[in-house]
């Protein structure tokens, strides 16, 4: 083999790439309204992946630097900056992403999960013992038990970032990961002053209550 050779292999590889198959038809694909048409040349493309799966190796490309080059050239003046700065897209939030951000769910070890769940279950049943055990009427109770479970689970969440909560609510952008987990850190701490000051003023104690 040769480089020649594996540019023919880089041609298949682009073609199935928009195609969906080796042998896909790059005619019906230029038909179509794409996505990405207005980034990138199809045409151009077209002419590079004949060029690189030519049957003769003489008429194919002469190495990967000049391929480099001609694929370069595909792309729309303009839009390639414009790729640069784009934000990368968050997922969406669903059960099964959400799961996977938490502490000791994002390994996917199943021992790492069964500690975790337990940690967290020792956590939630003493906040909420906790809440249950204040002398206050039941209505007081069941609020207090919210309360105290919101001031471990809220800031939490934000402190370890689950879901990628710190760059979505609200919307932030952070160049270094180091100022993201101060961020977070802050606002961890001001939620968690929230919650004590909301409590205060809101579940005040009646101590002598039976």
């Amino acid at each position: 083999t040769s480089e020649r050779s594996d540019i023919y292999s880089m041609g298949v590889l682009l073609r199935t790439m928009l195609t969906g198959k080796q042998d896909g038809d790059l005619e019906a694909l230029k038909r179509k309204t794409l996505e990405y048409r207005e980034k990138v040349n199809i045409t151009k493309l077209e002419n590079i992946i004949q060029k690189c799966t030519e049957i003769d190796s003489r008429n194919r490309y002469e190495n990967v630097k000049e391929l480099a080059k001609a694929l370069k050239e595909t792309i729309v003046p303009g839009k390639e900056k414009e790729k640069e700065t784009e934000e990368p897209q968050l997922p969406k939030i669903t059960w099964k992403y959400v799961l996977r951000t938490i502490p000791g769910f994002r390994s996917g070890n199943i021992i790492f999960e069964i500690f975790a769940m337990c940690m967290y279950g020792m956590f939630i049943w003493a906040f909420g013992t906790s809440g249950w055990n204040l002398p206050v009427i039941w209505i007081r109770k069941i609020y207090a038990v919210i309360m105290l479970e919101a001031f471990f689970i809220v800031p939490y969440v934000y402190l370890t970032n689950i879901a990628h909560i710190a760059q979505r609510f609200p919307k932030m952008k952070f160049k270094t990961k180091t100022s993201r987990i101060l961020y977070q850190i802050v606002v961890s701490f001001i939620l968690m002053l929230l919650i004590v000051i909301v409590i205060g003023l809101t579940l005040p104690i009646e101590a002598n209550s039976q």
